[in-house]
C-alpha cells in the first residue's frame, strides 16, 4: 500500500472536515484505511520486533541480554504498526510520541482501528500476546533463567579457555617425540597423585 499522507497532515486535514450529516469526518478517515489483509509470517515477524524492542534493554540498539519490559512503548508500537500495516499514513517511528499525540488528541487511534478489519486487529493482538508470553516464557522463568546462565558460565569458560588452550596446542605441535612422552609421564603422575 502506497503511503500517501503523513500523521501531522492526516491530522491537519480531520481537523478541516465539518461534521455534518454526511458525516465528512469518518469518509475522510475511511479513505486512508484500506488494507484488507496482512499474511501470517509479516504479523508475526512485526509482533517479534515489537516484543524484542519493549521487553529487553538496548544499549546503542543492541539487546545485552537484561530484560526491561516497557508495557507502554509496546502499546505504542502496536497502534502504529496497525495505522503503518493498515492504513496510507506514513508513520515516523523516531518520533512516535508526538505523533501518537497527535492522533490522541483528535480521538483518532480509536477511530483508525475501530475503522480496520477487526478480524485483523484481532489477530494481530492475538499474535503479539502469543509472542510476548513465549518471551516470557522462555527467558523469565526458572528453567530458562538457569539455562540463560549456565549457556552463559559455557560462553565464559570458551572465551576465557580458548587462548589457553591455543597456546597449549601450539606448544605440543612444536614439541619432539621425547618432550611428549616426558609430558605425558608427568601428566600421568599428577593424576595418580590426584586420584588418591
Amino acid at each position: 500500500m502506497d503511503k500517501i499522507i503523513t500523521v501531522k497532515e492526516f491530522v491537519d486535514g480531520y481537523k478541516k472536515q465539518t461534521d455534518d450529516v454526511t458525516n465528512k469526518k469518518e469518509k475522510y478517515i475511511k479513505k486512508f484505511v484500506g488494507n484488507n489483509y496482512v499474511n501470517y509470517a509479516t504479523k508475526l515477524s512485526i509482533a517479534d520486533q515489537i516484543v524484542q524492542l519493549s521487553s529487553t534493554n538496548q544499549v546503542d540498539g543492541q539487546v545485552n541480554g537484561q530484560i526491561k519490559i516497557n508495557s507502554s512503548l509496546r502499546y505504542l508500537l502496536y497502534v502504529f504498526n496497525l495505522v503503518d500495516l493498515y492504513t496510507n499514513i506514513t508513520v515516523d517511528f523516531s518520533n512516535i510520541l508526538e505523533e501518537y499525540d497527535l492522533l490522541e488528541e483528535q480521538g483518532l487511534v480509536d477511530e483508525l482501528i475501530r475503522l480496520m478489519p477487526q478480524r485483523e486487529v484481532t489477530s494481530f493482538e492475538t499474535i503479539l500476546k502469543m509472542v510476548f508470553d513465549d518471551f516470557i516464557q522462555n527467558n523469565y522463568e526458572n528453567h530458562a533463567f538457569i539455562s540463560n546462565q549456565v549457556q552463559r558460565i559455557v560462553d565464559i569458560f570458551t572465551a576465557t579457555t580458548s587462548p589457553l588452550i591455543e597456546k597449549i596446542k601450539e606448544k605440543v605441535e612444536n614439541m619432539t617425540e621425547e618432550d611428549i612422552d616426558k609430558l605425558g609421564n608427568k601428566v600421568e603422575k599428577i593424576l595418580k597423585k590426584i586420584s588418591r
